[in-house]
């Protein structure tokens, strides 16, 4: 059954209600690193391009992206992540702050090796530069007790001065079994929007209001691979029941995305714009931003969702880790159409 897509000036009242929100995001902070170069021959010492060196950028990634992308969007963020005593580490503080973002309560410690992925992208000079090869640095370990202890001080000391928490997890270790528990008890007594952004744990997540997980992450979490709509549908079912959600927006790449709200029939929201995309680096984390903000500002789970479509589409069409700004978001409510929503009963 087809659907009318949500009132759009209802939606832009929603993205102008930004200003006033405060989320605590806690997770995996990284930097990330874009090197720029040309290609026009092949070494003579083994058999790889040689890559003329351009320029070289560097973003916020991981937590750290999800903390710009709400900052971009006119609210507050406050991270609570882990960074070593390393010039990547660094460099990434140094770039939140000049973004605007408050980084005291950033863990820094010798004992942890900083986040950095650095993207090669190669390319003509008049092409579109493509994504090569990447090196990750930084090794998915547990923390040390005492900088669990911290990050969890540091993180249930801000919930209440905050109107959500947005769990940014990568896997890295800096959210923990104790740290998800204490601070989504605290959160929930509270009664903040809690949103869940995990890559390999989602099924931890218990006790979250909202998880936005890919179908690669959605499927593992409850043991059921997503091979079409019926299976979809059984994994978001499964996954809203076994984490107590109130509502699920699993993403679908170029297919948009479907809602799982309460007992209510899930509704998929098709992609706005083009699937011819720029790069799809750090879309999850647009997202999860715009999801939660959306819901801290009284928006349904279907309104957050057409909100998060126009946010992505935005950002998949500008190079590297990118954000979006709240004038370029209304600017795509304005004059976009999302298409005809359906009800997948």
């Amino acid at each position: 059954m087809k659907l009318r897509e949500p009132d759009r000036r209802r939606l832009k009242k929603i993205v102008r209600d930004f200003s006033r929100k405060r989320v605590l995001v806690i997770g995996d902070l990284m930097l990330d690193e874009y090197v720029y170069g040309s290609t026009d021959r092949i070494s003579r010492e083994a058999p790889v391009l040689i890559l003329a060196f351009n320029g070289s950028m560097l973003m916020p990634g991981g937590a750290g992206n999800a903390c710009a992308n709400i900052r971009a969007l006119g609210a507050v963020a406050m991270p609570v992540g882990l960074v070593g005593e390393d010039e990547p580490g660094e460099r990434l503080v140094s770039l939140l702050k000049d973004s605007g973002i408050a980084t005291e309560s950033i863990v820094c410690s010798a004992e942890f090796e900083s986040i950095q992925k650095t993207r090669i992208l190669a390319g003509g000079f008049h092409c579109a530069k493509q994504q090569v090869i990447r090196v990750d640095r930084g090794k998915r370990v547990g923390v040390r007790r005492r900088v669990e202890d911290s990050l969890i001080e540091k993180a249930a000391a801000l919930v209440p001065s905050v109107d959500a928490v947005l769990f940014s997890d990568y896997g890295y270790g800096v959210v923990s079994n104790r740290l998800r528990t204490r601070v989504t008890g605290l959160a929930r007594e509270a009664k903040k929007v809690i949103c869940a952004d995990s890559r390999f744990e989602l099924a931890r997540f218990r006790g979250a209001t909202v998880a936005t997980p890919n179908e690669s992450e959605a499927g593992p979490a409850v043991g059921e691979e997503i091979r079409d709509t019926e299976s979809l549908l059984s994994v978001g079912r499964r996954l809203m029941k076994r984490l107590g959600l109130r509502s699920l927006i699993l993403t679908q790449g170029s297919s948009g995305m479907t809602v799982f709200e309460g007992r209510g029939v899930p509704i998929h929201v098709p992609i706005f714009g083009s699937d011819e995309i720029a790069d799809v680096t750090g879309a999850g984390d647009t997202v999860a931003a715009a999801v939660t903000l959306s819901l801290c500002s009284g928006a349904t789970a279907v309104e957050a969702s057409c909100i998060a479509t126009y946010a992505s589409s935005v950002v998949v069409m500008k190079r590297g880790t990118a954000v979006v700004g709240p004038d370029e978001l209304s600017a795509a409510i304005s004059k976009g159409k999302i298409g005809p929503l359906s009800a997948l009963e």
